[in-house]
């Protein structure tokens, strides 16, 4: 399924996506054990503020993350579908995503974001990613 790289910088789709996360069982308990951490996905050269609170996530304002995970958006469409999984997306090597910011918020999130990269896969698949 091919995301259009506009499409996974759009408030929209993110909309969706937390949706998503919080009637997904998996995520909400990967993620139960974070408060309120806010982080932010910088798409290209738009950023979309996330906060995941005991296993809810909601769009917030990007001003203050914890950590950024930034890269160009054609690799954001490729890992939001599903085509490469988040380890390799952030890898130094194999990926074009970087992680900045608290590196132990990052450690902690990781479980939940993977989960969240899977939903995404699902939505992209189920063809409810486009605007």
């Amino acid at each position: 399924m091919i995301v259009l790289s506009d499409t996974v910088g759009s408030e929209p789709f993110w909309q969706r996506v937390v949706a998503a996360a919080n009637v997904d069982d998996d995520f909400r308990q990967r993620g139960a054990h974070l408060r309120e951490l806010a982080f932010g996905f910088e798409v290209g050269g738009r950023r979309i503020g996330l906060c995941i609170e005991r296993g809810s996530l909601a769009l917030v304002e990007p001003d203050a993350p914890a950590f950024v995970v930034a890269g160009p958006a054609d690799e954001w469409a490729r890992l939001v579908a599903g085509e490469k999984p988040y380890g390799a997306a952030i890898n130094v090597v194999h990926g074009q995503l970087r992680v900045s910011g608290d590196a132990l918020a990052a450690t902690w999130a990781n479980r939940p974001l993977w989960q969240l990269f899977r939903l995404t896969r699902h939505l992209v698949a189920s063809g409810d990613s486009h605007d």
